[in-house]
């Protein structure tokens, strides 16, 4: 409800001194006192009262801060020595977050910059370098430690290790295919309650598919694919380049992490500690992504309406001086 009632161009002007926090909280995650590594990884900060994932709070804001950068019309002619430090808030995030290491993030992160440049008409070189530099980025990060690189070799052969590094990835693939077409039935899931770990966080697609089968996770997957299309709907009809770009990098965020989450239980991809948008249990994560929700609404308000005379996004556009 908040984010969808603040004058979009007003926050656009705090962007600077918000990513400067997350960019703090970030490190401060590996900071002996408040930082919680857990399971190899160093994301959470252990606040008075409450448990935060800066990675999560990072994603909007890279959104926010990219749509503010590349849809400003002075952007195209900026130097390129200009325009490498309009990029170091970002890659100093994407470097923090793969040093925790989060894999998964990261792979959501990179996409999502790469979705906004390319919305952005930069110049393709500056696109195929942004695609180079996150390959060889992954890879490295892949091959770097011996607890991301098991991860890469149970996904290749997870029976080579059925009780350790490829018990997930088996498990979860047992779950789904023990739903067949129509699934168990609602609370039926006997993996769940014996043998799938995460189940009520990374791997609760593979519980919904034992449950619900292939029909529940096929009505799971086209919502979020409507909920995509709604998100680049939105960004067509937005009336300025910020508003296009924060639209499409809000609906990319939100459905390139179910992507992602979904490659993981299926065995598409190498397992990564991602959520599910809206489905796993987690507070940052849900709190993130109703938050991009509610900024997605309100890009939607700015929507010139026919046949009406008065249109709200003039009078933002005069205020914010955009």
């Amino acid at each position: 409800f908040f984010t969808s009632r603040i004058n979009l161009y007003k926050l656009s002007r705090w962007i600077r001194p918000l990513m400067a926090l997350t960019i703090v909280l970030l490190v401060c995650t590996h900071l002996p006192v408040i930082g919680i590594t857990a399971k190899g990884s160093s994301r959470w900060l252990n606040l008075p009262g409450i448990v935060l994932q800066p990675s999560e709070i990072a994603k909007p804001m890279l959104v926010l801060y990219l749509a503010a950068v590349l849809g400003n019309p002075q952007f195209l002619w900026m130097s390129l020595k200009e325009k490498a430090v309009a990029f170091v808030p970002i890659l100093s995030i994407m470097f923090i977050v793969l040093r925790q290491p989060d894999l998964g993030t990261s792979i959501v992160i990179g996409n999502v910059v790469l979705i906004l440049c390319i919305a952005a008409g930069l110049p393709y070189r500056y696109v195929f370098a942004t695609i180079l530099s996150g390959l060889v980025g992954v890879f490295l990060l892949s091959w770097s430690t011996p607890y991301q690189k098991a991860r890469i070799t149970s996904w290749l052969d997870p029976w080579s290790d059925p009780q350790g590094t490829g018990f997930h990835l088996i498990q979860s693939m047992i779950a789904i295919g023990s739903g067949g077409v129509t699934g168990n039935g609602f609370g039926q899931s006997v993996q769940k309650l014996f043998y799938l770990p995460e189940q009520h966080t990374d791997f609760i697609f593979a519980v919904i598919s034992e449950e619900f089968g292939l029909v529940g996770g096929c009505v799971l997957f086209f919502l979020f694919c409507a909920l995509t299309q709604r998100g680049v709907s939105i960004s067509f009809r937005s009336p300025t380049p910020y508003l296009k770009l924060l639209a499409i990098g809000l609906s990319t965020m939100v459905s390139m992490q179910a992507l992602v989450n979904l490659g993981v239980v299926t065995g598409t991809i190498p397992t990564t500690g991602l959520t599910l948008p809206f489905i796993s249990s987690g507070s940052s994560s849900l709190v993130v992504n109703l938050a991009a929700m509610g900024l997605l609404l309100n890009v939607s308000r700015y929507i010139p309406v026919r046949g009406k005379k008065q249109v709200r996004h003039t009078r933002a556009t005069v205020s914010g001086g955009q």
